[in-house]
């Protein structure tokens, strides 16, 4: 038997055993899933709250997600086709786990602010927690996402510093651009915060095509009808 031949037969064992892998981390995410859904659900349903039910529903597809990729990078390594390009496989998987872990943040923060709104919200006598809920939302995202982008540009080994400062300038400048509409935005928080309108109530208001009357109809955070 030549070389050559033996070379091919122990490949093929190696795309056997890379295969093998993938569908064995496939099967243990669903058995984590499993294990989250039904026996740490029967744990859950002893407490008053539904926080902790929240969570869990938020981390079960990420963590089969995290495992199947987990297995499918180590068998990807695991071919001696792919040594010269381990370490682009390393840097995609590590992009990869950045990716899953933002998913599992915003999921996570989204459950936490549903359990907020089912059960603390609907308990106070204000509605000003509702009106800043989805506004609160979106701040956390957007933090979340500029750190996971940041973190990804960091793994595909792009200097941070130098976009960190282009944005600080950038920000400026839109600031500048937007005066207007942000004084809007900052006087529509106050006047949900201060409730010195509510909706319902009367108003008079002068413009300069003459008084402007009638009930408000709604106050958000940039405009009021």
């Amino acid at each position: 038997m030549a070389i050559q031949d033996i070379i091919e037969i122990i490949q093929r064992f190696e795309y056997i055993f890379a295969i093998i892998i993938i569908i064995a981390s496939y099967i243990v995410g669903q058995i984590a899933k499993l294990i989250l859904r039904k026996v740490a659900k029967r744990l859950t349903k002893k407490t008053i709250t539904s926080l902790d039910d929240e969570i869990l529903q938020a981390i079960d597809k990420p963590i089969l997600w995290a495992i199947t990729i987990a297995g499918i990078n180590i068998a990807l390594l695991s071919l001696t086709i792919l040594n010269n390009y381990n370490t682009q496989i390393i840097t995609a998987a590590r992009i990869t786990g950045i990716i899953i872990g933002c998913w599992t943040t915003l999921r996570i923060v989204k459950g936490v602010l549903q359990w907020y709104q089912d059960e603390i919200s609907i308990k106070t006598k204000t509605d000003m927690d509702d009106k800043y809920l989805h506004i609160f939302r979106r701040v956390i995202n957007f933090i979340v996402y500029a750190i996971v982008g940041m973190l990804i540009l960091g793994q595909l080994g792009v200097e941070i510093t130098p976009f960190l400062a282009s944005l600080g300038i950038g920000g400026i400048a839109i600031a500048l651009a937007l005066k207007d509409t942000l004084a809007n935005i900052f006087s529509g928080f106050y006047m949900i915060s201060d409730r010195a309108v509510k909706i319902g109530d009367y108003v008079e208001i002068e413009a300069a095509g003459g008084t402007v009357k009638g009930h408000v109809k709604d106050i958000s955070w940039r405009t009021s009808k």
